[in-house]
Formats: C-alpha cells, sequence, structure tokens
C-alpha cells in the first residue's frame, strides 16, 4: 500500500462513506485528535513508570476509537463497523485513586516540573482543543454524549497524571496567585533535578536487574491503573 494516493491534491480527502473538503469540521475535529494522540505517544516515550504509560497507551487507543467514530457520519454507511464509545467511568476511578496521595490543591499551577508531566499538560491542553471542536460539532451533527464526557474526562485524567509524576519524583508545583509567582529558588531546583536523576537511574538498574528495589527518594506509591476499555 502506498503512503501517498494523490487523491487528496485537491483540498479533499475521505470520511467514511463519503468525500469533503480538508477544511470541513470532522476533519478537524480528527486532526486535533490525532495531535492528541501523538503527543500521548510522546509522553510515553519519555515515560519511566509502568503505570503511567500504560495509561497513555490505552488512552491512545481510545482515541482513536473516538477518531474512527466522528469520521462516520450519521446515518453510517450499511458496511462501516458499529464502533462504542469508551466510558468514563475507569478513568473516574483512577483520578479519585490518585488524588488521595497527592497534596491538596488549593491553587492554579503552572505546567511543567518533569519532562513527562509537562507532556502530559501539553497533551491536557490539545485534549481541551479537541473538546471546543467537537461541541462546535455536535451543534451540526449528532455526537455520542459519552464521547464529550470522555474527552472532557480525559482532560482531567492527564492533569492529574501529571501531577502524579512530579508528586513521583518530588518535584514541587510551581503555584500562581494573580500577578505573584511562588518559585522554588536555585538550590531547590538544583536538589530537584539531582533526586530525578538519582530516581530515574534506579528504575532503569531495576528494569535491567529483573528485581525490585525499594528507593527511599520516591515518596509516592505506584496506583494501579485500570485499562480504559474500548468497545468496538
Amino acid at each position: 500500500m502506498k503512503i501517498y494516493t494523490k487523491k487528496g491534491d485537491t483540498g479533499q480527502t475521505d470520511l467514511i462513506g463519503e468525500r469533503v473538503d480538508k477544511d470541513n469540521l470532522r476533519i478537524s475535529t480528527i486532526g486535533t485528535l490525532d495531535e492528541l494522540n501523538s503527543l500521548l505517544g510522546m509522553a510515553r516515550t519519555k515515560c519511566s513508570l509502568q503505570n503511567v504509560c500504560e495509561a497513555t497507551k490505552y488512552l491512545q487507543g481510545a482515541i482513536f476509537t473516538i477518531s474512527a467514530i466522528i469520521a462516520t457520519p450519521a446515518p453510517a454507511p450499511k458496511k462501516a463497523k458499529k464502533l462504542q464509545a469508551p466510558s468514563a467511568k475507569n478513568l473516574e476511578e483512577v483520578i479519585d485513586e490518585i488524588e488521595k496521595i497527592l497534596p491538596p490543591l488549593n491553587n492554579f499551577i503552572l505546567p511543567g516540573g518533569h519532562e513527562t508531566a509537562a507532556t502530559l499538560h501539553h497533551a491536557r491542553s490539545v485534549c481541551r482543543r479537541a473538546e471546543r471542536l467537537i461541541v462546535a460539532l455536535s451543534k451540526k451533527d449528532t455526537v455520542d454524549a459519552d464521547i464529550l464526557k470522555f474527552i472532557n474526562r480525559t482532560s482531567d485524567f492527564l492533569f492529574i497524571m501529571a501531577r502524579y509524576v512530579n508528586h513521583h519524583y518530588m518535584l514541587h508545583e510551581t503555584i500562581w496567585e494573580g500577578a505573584k509567582l511562588i518559585e522554588v529558588d536555585e538550590e531547590m531546583h538544583r536538589i530537584e533535578e539531582d533526586t530525578v536523576v538519582e530516581n530515574e537511574a534506579v528504575e532503569i538498574e531495576a528494569e535491567i536487574e529483573e528485581e525490585v528495589i525499594e528507593v527511599a527518594t520516591v515518596n509516592s506509591e505506584e496506583v494501579e491503573i485500570p485499562a480504559v476499555e474500548v468497545a468496538s
């Protein structure tokens, strides 16, 4: 199968059952979901926490399913495979579990910290953009309510996962208070960077030796993250 077909050279592309312009709202929505999926893949490559890696992988599958559903205009062609939108229930359960081990959040925080956390924050902001496009699409066409719910909860999930990663590596969150930023001093930043390097080195060593190593510098337990079930 060739990578290029030349069929899109005139500015049109295919949905399931119809051909549309590439600036069609459905295409824009699918493109943004694809951007989100790519960012989740990037987060997975930067991640050294197995449960976070698995969570991003499950989310990627769910986002692909949602993209396929959106690519099928109603009424769907008879030969189109019927897909079911993923449920937000598992995400809610994980959010509730992780919040139990995180310090309370009483202020807005600036995205950043560990590279994985920063990437998850980036994915969260793209997820919000995808959500806005899905809302716009729902005003013009039928959109499964479960899709809107899942995408909305995915943003919450990515936010809590970013906080979880920073908490695992004992990285302080930068709090935003109006025009005033509460920042960690340079010495604290140096200590945090050293802690991340040490923790990641220990995790790599544990994988090589295939044994469990308890690391005193890691202050958070790994939360079991249920699979995001994607019904087909």
